[in-house]
């Protein structure tokens, strides 16, 4: 899912989703969604933090994917997008940018910052993004002369043969772009922390309801399973992590958020759970 702002989509004011069961792993897992289909205009405030991310109130958004002069999507009419003082200011394609609209954070169309400095980097990424796609895709051509899909669908043990090599490729290409041009968020751990707390309140919310309107349902139970498995997940944390909650207070910069708080509002829940068995 996305949002739109100013009519293009954007995924940077995402939502967790918590699920106790991965398709491939068949552990607990926390998805992002996109957005929820909200619109925002330029006098619209902008939902710039939460309780696990957060924006300054002057930032850019870039989808260098896309350029100006070679785009063959008529809904994209930008991959600049500029908030000042929290909310939209402009929108414009990166060759057209000016000193003014520069801000000290650039992130992507999902809110990873990226390691712009200044307007001549919009345009070197762009480009070594472009330079990084052909030369992966060759490399992978000549590694499934058939082709990697084909390969992948049709002869699963030629590809295992070949993964490790089609990892290599993609370390020396994506994953030196990467290392390049995205800068290392290190907050993961305290934002990660905050979407299992969201995740937490938000699969209790629909508890209630669900138990108001259809008590016993297949889907209230699927959802106390959901809550549990989450609660855990979030003991879990604590216990690997012991410095956790002080980091998430300290990183969430809340008056309303104290150590103290989280700390007994998860002792109250544990002793509730433990009072049921």
């Amino acid at each position: 899912m996305y949002d739109y702002l100013g009519g293009e989509q954007v995924q940077v004011f995402y939502s967790p989703i918590f699920v106790s069961e991965d398709f491939l792993s068949g552990k607990p897992d926390v998805y992002h969604s996109g957005g929820t289909l909200r619109g925002f205009r330029s006098k619209d405030a902008l939902p710039l933090k939460t309780g696990y991310y957060k924006y300054p109130q002057n930032f850019i958004i870039y989808d260098y994917r896309f350029e100006e002069s070679s785009v063959d999507y008529d809904y994209i009419g930008c991959n600049i997008i500029v908030i000042k003082n929290g909310k939209l200011a402009t929108m414009k394609w990166d060759n057209k940018l000016s000193k003014n609209d520069m801000c000290e954070v650039v992130v992507d169309n999902y809110g990873r910052q990226l390691n712009i400095k200044n307007i001549s980097d919009f345009s070197k990424m762009r480009i070594e993004k472009d330079i990084c796609s052909k030369e992966s895709d060759r490399l992978t051509e000549e590694l499934f002369p058939l082709g990697y899909k084909w390969t992948l669908n049709n002869d699963f043990a030629e590809y295992e043969k070949k993964e490790d090599e089609l990892i290599k490729i993609r370390e020396n290409t994506w994953g030196v772009f990467n290392s390049k041009w995205f800068k290392k968020n290190v907050y993961s751990q305290e934002m990660a922390f905050g979407e299992l707390l969201e995740c937490l309140s938000g699969i209790a919310i629909c508890c209630e309801s669900e138990e108001v309107m259809h008590k016993d349902s297949i889907e209230l139970k699927k959802l106390r399973i959901d809550w549990l498995t989450c609660y855990q997940e979030i003991k879990n944390f604590s216990k690997n992590t012991p410095d956790i909650i002080s980091r998430y207070v300290k990183w969430a910069d809340e008056v309303t958020i104290t150590e103290g708080l989280i700390t007994l509002t998860l002792k109250m829940l544990n002793d509730k759970i433990k009072s049921k068995k």
